[in-house]
């Protein structure tokens, strides 16, 4: 394992044992592994058809379960018995590892469901609201295609239970596993009480040209913070590291990542309500695919930005815009 997985890991551990006090050793000690066959029982069909699915694509098999499960909790729950779930809709890896804080300093090996691409294991975790975990190829944290949300006091690790509604959440949400975005991924960023305010939809946004997890830093806070009104975030990134080309671009966002979002979140489908954002070097493309479709992106902000800057202009520039666009009327 890297050095800096490892310090990270460390220091992860550092704050656990300082946020739990005394008891924490014993919490340590008594998570333990249980057998295969103590795993989540909603596992057993999927388990049963992957090594022979029939007429069916594996990966389509594994996006039907996931969509099953719906509202159920990934890791699944079954008293203390936590079973996780990794599906490798890449079909390169052979093997996935659970990082977690309960296991520190250790890679602990998930059991592949025969030659497929499914991995799981299942633990007695008997104060479930204290781990933190992330999977792992051995060298590097992989998204989770079942759980897309993050802790955010490191973006790269997801709690077991349900995150605090007092903030803003992350989430990752990885294309392969959904059918309606064709391998697009998204990060997502959500209101706090998203999750508890099932009767609001919100305003959304979609970012093009940021990648990573930083300009969350810039928006999270002024959410939490009742700087602006509750919004949706969602960010596409750039296309490999570059520009998005226009054909491209209006592709992906009109027929696959907007109808997604509007099926799977609660957000507003008044036009007013979307706004496109164009960064960095996307931000001229972003301005074209306006321009071309004024009926569909009736508002967008596109400000110039020297690409070699543009997480540094982000964090100058957004929080303005934002207050302006959403800012809460003081009573």
């Amino acid at each position: 394992m890297h050095r800096r997985t490892l310090g990270l890991l460390f220091g992860l551990v550092l704050v656990l044992l300082g946020s739990c006090g005394q008891g924490q050793q014993a919490y340590l000690d008594r998570v333990q592994p249980l057998p295969r066959e103590r795993a989540h029982p909603l596992l057993g069909d999927i388990t049963a058809m992957l090594p022979h699915p029939g007429a069916w694509k594996p990966d389509d098999l594994v996006r039907t379960w996931k969509a099953f499960l719906g509202d159920t909790p990934v890791p699944l729950h079954q008293g203390t018995a936590t079973t996780f779930v990794y599906y490798d809709f890449t079909g390169t890896l052979n093997a996935v590892y659970l990082e977690a804080s309960f296991a520190p300093k250790r890679l602990e090996p998930l059991e592949r469901v025969g030659s497929t691409g499914l991995f799981l294991r299942t633990y007695d975790i008997f104060r479930q609201e204290r781990a933190l975990y992330r999977f792992s190829d051995g060298k590097r944290a992989l998204p989770d295609p079942f759980n897309a949300t993050l802790d955010t006091t490191d973006k790269s690790w997801q709690r077991i239970t349900a995150p605090d509604p007092a903030f803003s959440a992350v989430e990752r949400v990885v294309g392969a596993s959904e059918s309606g975005l064709g391998g697009q991924d998204l990060t997502v960023l959500l209101p706090k009480a998203y999750d508890r305010n099932l009767a609001w939809t919100y305003p959304f946004l979609v970012v093009v040209g940021l990648d990573g997890l930083d300009w969350t830093d810039t928006v999270g806070p002024l959410l939490n913070d009742n700087l602006i009104r509750p919004v949706l975030v969602f960010s596409v990134g750039t296309k490999n590291g570059a520009a998005w080309g226009l054909s491209d671009l209006r592709s992906t966002l009109e027929t696959r990542v907007i109808p997604w979002i509007r099926e799977n979140y609660r957000v507003s489908k008044t036009p007013a309500d979307l706004t496109l954002v164009g960064w960095a070097s996307s931000a001229k493309v972003v301005q074209d695919l306006a321009a071309s479709r004024p009926d569909f992106w009736t508002k967008t902000w596109t400000p110039a930005v020297d690409p070699a800057r543009s997480d540094e202009a982000w964090t100058t520039l957004a929080p303005p815009y934002l207050k302006a666009q959403f800012g809460v009327v003081p009573p």
